[in-house]
């Protein structure tokens, strides 16, 4: 593993690189982390993730967002636009540093809005993976807000709220700036008509409603290269304790490490 900067002198970012454990395939793979709190929580199980890939010779390339972690930035500067440049230029930084020719994408809740959105145009993406994707943007606004008032709530009592907000939102220690509330509030999966990658795939941690959203936003673009498909499992990643817990659902690991790779019946990662 070895630690990279890129991006420019003024919007620095930070990225670790994983070569593969042996002789590389001519792919390497961008991993697109969410922001704020849902970041940390995931850190653990997408460093986990980086190092199957790199059992399967993948070249690997996890970073922070800007205004996100060790890259530069305040937090409230962060949005979406701004990150899916980022994406871009982690990809970039990654076919120079290892030498490969084409990349895939996962991309991890909001990452996975980042990385759907910058693959439009991407004529070098072999890949592109979803991990439990938001469908609506609104709903998990809302999500996070409450997330935000129960942890409030926890610390001064039930009936604690808020004062007014000041220059950013803040949602469970992590600023929000206006221009990405915004992007929440208008994001619609089923909004999105076109996108990148020879194939892509949508996981999720659990069943429920957003699968079938997700297919049917999706499979218009896509087509038979769309897979959908849920990995229940006992161990969550978008949890408080998962920040310190040293267990990480490796069965969903695996699976989005599967989908990489092609998962079989679709062959493998093409080479370079």
């Amino acid at each position: 593993m070895t630690p990279i900067t890129f991006g420019t002198q003024q919007r620095p970012l930070f990225g670790l690189y994983h070569p593969p454990a042996a002789a590389g395939r001519g792919v390497g793979v961008v991993l697109c982390n969410s922001f704020g709190q849902e970041a940390m929580r995931a850190h653990r199980a997408v460093r986990q993730l980086a190092l199957e890939l790199t059992r399967a010779r993948l070249h690997v390339l996890r970073f922070d967002l800007y205004g996100c972690g060790d890259s530069g930035g305040e937090g409230f500067e962060g949005h979406t636009e701004e990150w899916m440049e980022n994406l871009h230029a982690a990809s970039d930084e990654l076919k120079d540093t290892a030498g490969v020719s084409k990349v895939a994408w996962v991309g991890l809740r909001w990452g996975a809005t980042v990385a759907l959105r910058a693959s439009v145009g991407r004529k070098d993406l072999d890949a592109l993976v979803l991990w439990d994707p938001v469908v609506n943007g609104a709903a998990y606004l809302a999500e996070l807000r409450r997330m935000h008032l129960d942890f409030l709530q926890n610390d001064m009592g039930a009936g604690f709220r808020p004062g007014p907000r000041g220059r950013y939102e803040e949602v469970a220690g992590f600023p929000l700036g206006d221009r990405l509330v915004a992007d929440l509030e208008a994001h619609r999966l089923e909004a999105i008509t076109s996108a990148g990658g020879a194939r892509a795939s949508a996981l999720f941690s659990a069943d429920g409603p957003d699968l079938d959203a997700t297919r049917a936003a999706l499979r218009p673009l896509y087509g038979a290269a769309l897979r959908v498909r849920s990995v229940p499992t006992a161990v969550r990643w978008n949890t408080e304790e998962a920040v310190t817990a040293a267990l990480v659902p490796a069965d969903l690991i695996a699976a989005v490490a599967e989908e990489v790779t092609g998962g079989g019946t679709r062959g493998a990662v093409s080479p370079s």
